[in-house]
């Protein structure tokens, strides 16, 4: 399994009501410096309804304390307003915006690139 330094990637499932109704994760992890984040809720009917934005909040934790990370990127679709809404709610400065291929999953696309440092972090908590 390896050590936290070691990780490569990190999922976290969230759910509500006993059931798993989505998930975040992180990949280009540098422990202790920095690492990029993907969040989904799955089901449509869940969506829009803030639970994103509190699974998020509760997610920050484990990523920025168990990593130790000073800066924590997230790279959604600029078109797909729900992920950007979420970001911006939970605390992330949008950095830049651009197109490009955000993951190995993803297609060519128009992104909004997130940020959100350690001092942003600590305020929230």
């Amino acid at each position: 399994m390896g050590s936290k330094e070691e990780k490569a990637f990190y999922y976290v499932i969230w759910e509500l009501d006993n059931e798993s109704i989505g998930h975040s994760n992180i990949n280009k992890i540098r422990y202790g410096k920095e690492a990029s984040m993907h969040l989904h809720v799955w089901p449509q009917q869940s969506r829009k309804q803030g639970l994103g934005t509190q699974f998020v909040r509760m997610t920050l934790s484990h990523y920025f304390e168990q990593f130790q990370l000073m800066v924590l990127y997230c790279e959604p679709n600029a078109l797909n307003e729900v992920p950007n809404k979420t970001l911006r709610k939970v605390g992330f400065e949008c950095i830049e915006q651009r197109e490009m291929v955000p993951g190995w999953i993803n297609f060519y696309q128009p992104i909004n690139r997130y940020r959100m440092t350690r001092a942003q972090y600590e305020i929230l908590l």
